[in-house]
């Protein structure tokens, strides 16, 4: 599961967001972004629509390198699982 902050997480007021229960953002003032989750439910928040949408897109950009690297290495040990070492039966 992915989360990403929607301040400095170095602040007790941070809040973390599961990028993967994210439906929408919508921008309501200057400084006021509601969150809309899968479930129906929205959180309303004090941080601006870019800084929100920023976060969102940089999330799934590291969902997305973070996933091809995982499948190079299940490739890769694939290959390592047929080497000589591989006790055959």
């Amino acid at each position: 599961m992915y989360f990403f902050p929607v301040e400095s997480p170095l602040r007790k007021t941070c809040t973390w967001i599961a990028h993967s229960h994210v439906l929408e953002i919508e921008k309501i003032e200057q400084h006021l972004t509601r969150v809309v989750f899968k479930n129906g439910r929205d959180l309303v928040l004090e941080v601006s629509y870019a800084t929100m949408i920023n976060q969102l897109y940089r999330t799934a950009q590291y969902r997305y390198l973070l996933s091809n690297k995982m499948q190079d290495i299940l490739e890769t040990s694939q290959h390592i699982a047929e080497s000589k070492w591989h006790k055959k039966r």
